[in-house]
């Protein structure tokens, strides 16, 4: 689990600008579950901002009610 941490960690600093624009559309929940593969670009979606790291998307934040929801959906 560190390794993926680390993993993520490292790409995530690789994309600053798209960090700092996932924080200004952010719902403020701090859980996040990891979900299948999604193929997606970084980029403000109807169902949030989505942060693909390698134009993928694997942890899902959760929404303001406790459920995860579909991801990267325009």
């Amino acid at each position: 689990m560190a390794a993926i941490a680390l993993v993520l960690g490292f790409l995530m600093i690789s994309q600053v600008d798209a960090v700092e624009e996932y924080g200004r559309h952010s719902n403020g929940v701090a859980e996040y579950s990891f979900v299948t593969p999604v193929d997606c670009e970084t980029g403000l979606r109807k169902t949030g901002f989505s942060l693909a790291l390698g134009s993928t998307v694997v942890l899902k934040q959760h929404n303001a009610d406790g459920s995860v929801g579909q991801v990267c959906t325009d």
